[in-house]
């Protein structure tokens, strides 16, 4: 009779990236070739193409460690990219209006007076030529 063998998941040279399952050793039937793996990776990790080694010990004396290369691509979260937007968006807003003040020669306030106290609207309308 053929017994089960189990295995241990290492990571190597990763320290935002670990096994988040399975996180106990993995019992293997002979001839299983898959094995499920879930990862975590740290919030604080950029986007981005990840490459490390996964490395398979079984608890089996006879038996030889094998490794395997894993490419992980990273995808930002929604909201930090919504966030990293906004923030762009309002940059280029904040540079609007200082180049705007530096043009007029006048501060913001002075602008934002300028427009409510203004009691007209100009049009302009171009001269017919007789």
């Amino acid at each position: 009779m053929i017994q089960s063998q189990s295995i241990v998941l290492i990571l190597d040279e990763t320290p935002d990236i670990s096994v988040a399952e399975p996180l106990a050793a993995i019992s293997l039937q002979p001839g299983e070739t898959k094995i499920p793996v879930q990862l975590q990776v740290a919030d604080r990790n950029f986007a981005g193409d990840r490459t490390f080694t996964l490395v398979l010990t079984a608890d089996n004396p006879i038996a030889s460690p094998v490794s395997a290369e894993v490419h992980l691509h990273i995808l930002m979260p929604l909201e930090r990219k919504i966030v990293i937007w906004s923030l762009l968006v309002l940059l280029v807003l904040l540079i609007a209006l200082i180049v705007v003040c530096l043009i007029q020669r006048k501060t913001p306030l002075e602008l934002v007076e300028h427009f409510r106290n203004r009691k007209y609207l100009v049009v302009c309308q171009p001269k017919i030529a007789r």
